[in-house]
């Protein structure tokens, strides 16, 4: 199985087409590979208490995206996590939606240059 990456950025903004940076060491230039792409079905079970205003509670898009950035800076006067289960399965490829697979098909030839 690949390696998951958890990031908020779309894989293409995180991996380094070859652009050189004056900090990695000229030996291990010949040594790092990209990285094997694969897809994946992934799942988040969250349990918390969180402090906010009740209309946003009642509006879906409004609480999902209050939900996911007090997630991501993490527990404060306003979010006590309870638990949490990350999951992430390894799927063929053929599984993905058609959209999915052109997109992969792209990265794929795109780290072959």
């Amino acid at each position: 199985m690949g390696e998951v990456y958890w990031s908020c950025k779309p894989y293409a903004e995180r991996v380094d087409h070859g652009q050189s940076d004056d900090t990695v060491d000229n030996n291990l230039e010949g040594q790092i590979t990209e990285p094997e792409l694969a897809v994946y079905t992934c799942e988040i079970n969250l349990k918390f208490r969180l402090i906010e205003e009740r209309q946003v509670i009642y509006n879906r898009d409004q609480l999902l995206e209050r939900l996911l950035d007090a997630i991501s800076c993490g527990a404060d006067r306003y979010l006590e996590p309870i638990a949490a289960d990350v999951q992430a399965l390894e799927i063929p490829d053929l599984e993905a939606s058609p959209q999915m697979r052109r997109q992969l098909i792209l990265l794929r030839n795109s780290t072959d240059t």
